[in-house]
């Protein structure tokens, strides 16, 4: 396993009521059974509403009401959470609205590009 990773949430739902899993008389519940050592296969339903895959760790949270709440988990190097820190996703978005509206700018080689951001620049 890398050294210093940290883990990024990425979904956390509430396995009982999440809508995937409501269960009706043509849609039972998704389930699993407990084997040796305390080890269960995620139904693929689960593993996607949480979106983890292999090497992935999910995160067990028990509520005052005795529900158990389970959290997707997924690990980064450290020196890849820069990406995540909330000043840079700010930007991301500012940038995909930017994207998405149509204001961006073409260019034909590098060269073109580094003049333009020089004169943003000056």
């Amino acid at each position: 396993m890398l050294r210093g990773v940290v883990f990024l949430v990425l979904l956390a739902i509430r396995i009982l009521a999440h809508p995937h899993n409501i269960s009706t008389p043509h849609t039972p519940a998704p389930r699993a059974t407990v084997r040796a050592k305390a080890q269960l296969t995620l139904p693929p339903e689960i593993r996607d509403a949480l979106r983890v895959r292999e090497g992935d760790e999910v995160e067990f949270t028990i509520t005052e009401a005795g529900e158990v709440l389970l959290r997707g988990m997924t690990s980064m190097p450290t020196d890849q959470r820069w990406f995540w820190e909330p000043e840079w996703q700010a930007g991301e978005r500012e940038a995909s609205e930017q994207i998405k509206a149509g204001d961006v700018e073409i260019f034909d080689d590098a060269e073109a590009m580094f003049a333009s951001l020089d004169k943003l620049g000056k």
